[in-house]
């Protein structure tokens, strides 16, 4: 059997992640270790809070997606810290125009020129998050055969 790669993924902003984003996860979860970089905000996200606790999600980095210069050289430092621990074999990102996701696509470059990178666009209006988020967890528990996932605050 062959062993799991790691794969870098950084979904873009919270309120998007329940509908491109999480479909992308759920087919790299199948055959890959997932690093998810993602924004602080997801932290209080109850939805996000029962998918970091899914087997393959190897470890979960927070950062400030803030456009700005001093934002920048921590993006870089914590972004390097990444791609020294880890080998990818891919690294998601939602769009480069973003100084996050810029950070990711160049750092990842220069530091795992053999990764595959695949940028993607987020481009739905969002008017059922709460619905929608809740019926794609039900999918997501049901396609690994969890009864129930970590209950969230």
């Amino acid at each position: 059997m062959k062993s799991k790669k790691y794969v870098l993924f950084n979904p873009g902003p919270v309120h998007h992640f329940f509908f491109i984003p999480i479909s992308l996860l759920w087919k790299i979860l199948k055959k890959n270790e997932v690093i998810l970089v993602i924004d602080k905000n997801y932290r209080e996200n109850p939805y996000f809070l029962k998918i970091k606790e899914l087997p393959g999600i190897k470890e979960v980095v927070f950062i400030d997606e803030k456009n700005s210069i001093k934002n920048y050289l921590k993006l870089k430092k914590t972004i390097t810290k990444v791609l020294s621990e880890y080998s990818f074999s891919e690294v998601y990102t939602h769009n480069p125009s973003y100084v996050a996701s810029y950070v990711i696509a160049f750092l990842s470059k220069k530091f795992q020129p053999d990764a595959k990178r695949i940028y993607f666009q987020v481009a739905r209006e969002v008017t059922s998050y709460s619905s929608e988020a809740e019926a794609k967890l039900s999918i997501l528990v049901r396609k690994f055969r969890y009864k129930s996932l970590p209950y969230a605050v």
